[in-house]
């Protein structure tokens, strides 16, 4: 991980979302290409910089499905990931819990509820079609990224 890796990740996430903008929808139903299509995509989220969520969705939309639809299976995929992390890390999250289990569990409801205010939030913005937005947040990120460095 470095910043100049940074320079090159938010500038192609921006063009990413910004060519979403012309995107139409043409089919509704999630299929099995979509899905692989989807699920190979997420190699680049390992880049520092690439959300996960936005690459895949971003994909959908790109291949014109709609957000809404795409959103959600988006975040269905993630349950994979999720667990093997889960499964990576049980040792030190069973370690943790049993000295600071009253930070986790305030973190863990805390999360929740910001997660859950997060997403509700992005579910309005794909409704109103304005997933290509976020195109202006990196854009903004990759112009500072350029000065302080």
């Amino acid at each position: 991980f470095t910043v100049q890796i940074l320079l090159y990740t938010y500038i192609v996430n921006s063009i990413i979302l910004f060519s979403t903008k012309r995107s139409s929808v043409r089919y509704n139903r999630i299929t099995l290409a979509t899905a692989v299509s989807m699920g190979f995509i997420q190699i680049f989220a390992l880049f520092p910089g690439i959300s996960r969520a936005g690459i895949t969705i971003c994909m959908g939309l790109l291949m014109g499905f709609n957000q809404k639809e795409v959103a959600k299976f988006s975040f269905f995929m993630a349950i994979p990931a999720l667990m093997g992390a889960v499964a990576f890390e049980y040792q030190n999250i069973i370690q943790s819990l049993s000295t600071e289990y009253v930070t986790i569990v305030l973190g863990f409801l805390f999360s929740l509820f910001t997660g859950l205010v997060a997403l509700k939030i992005l579910f309005k913005i794909l409704e109103n079609q304005k997933m290509w937005m976020f195109g202006y947040y990196c854009l903004f990120i990759w112009i500072f990224i350029v000065i302080v460095s």
